[in-house]
């Protein structure tokens, strides 16, 4: 008798320990989704992170991970990175949401892990090492796209509280151009301690003249920045 009731208890916590396994699986898949291609093998998962925000991880037939990044509202955010075959990184895309509607603000290329510059299109946004209460200086490191005659400037908004979302109505507060054909500084006023929010605004015009009609063509690309700073 003793015995028996050893293996009852036995079998219940084994029981009672697949009964939590059920119970952690079934949550899990409430919280994600996986797709699988036609012939079985895993496609894709959604990882729900809450405030309208889900990472998605996608994958080759051969299990490595093809490209992951984030969506909000249905729409890609943020960096996306994208992967070969091989799991390879083969470019890193910036998207970002501009009058409601998703924007490829930045791209990145590589070839054995190695950035190709005549493909990609980034810029970069630092501050000076000593930020401060008061008048300060930025100084964007930005490759035209169109040609080293272009024209470049950079608009700082009136408005810099965080947002993931822009605007072509943001209200600007002061304009800088571009004196060579790689970076440009800028100046921004700080109000407060804390963090702070410097948001603007990269903007390359170029044109060309028709040989024939004497008319021109104009070629207009936009970049947007924002670039959270703390204050002591």
């Amino acid at each position: 008798m003793i015995t028996l009731v050893v293996d009852r208890m036995k079998l219940k916590t084994k029981f009672m320990k697949y009964l939590l396994l059920i119970l952690l699986l079934t949550s899990c898949k409430k919280d994600n989704n996986i797709t699988y291609y036609a012939t079985g093998e895993k496609k894709a998962e959604l990882y729900f992170d809450g405030n309208n925000r889900s990472t998605i991880v996608q994958y080759y037939k051969n299990g490595i991970i093809k490209s992951n990044g984030v969506v909000r509202e249905n729409k890609k955010i943020g960096w996306w990175n994208y992967f070969d075959k091989s799991g390879k990184i083969s470019s890193k895309k910036e998207f970002i949401h501009v009058d409601e509607k998703v924007y490829l603000n930045q791209k990145i290329y590589y070839n054995e892990g190695r950035i190709v510059s005549k493909k990609s299109d980034f810029f970069k946004v630092q501050f000076s090492d000593t930020v401060e209460v008061g008048k300060n200086i930025g100084d964007v490191i930005f490759k035209p796209i169109y040609s080293n005659k272009s024209k470049v400037k950079v608009l700082i908004y009136e408005n810099n509280d965080y947002s993931e979302t822009w605007s072509s109505n943001e209200k600007i507060k002061d304009t800088f151009y571009m004196p060579t054909n790689e970076d440009v500084w800028f100046g921004f006023n700080i109000t407060r301690k804390g963090t702070n929010y410097i948001k603007g605004q990269i903007i390359e015009e170029d044109y060309e003249i028709d040989k024939d009609t004497l008319g021109y063509s104009l070629f207009v690309t936009n970049k947007y920045f924002i670039k959270k700073i703390f204050i002591k």
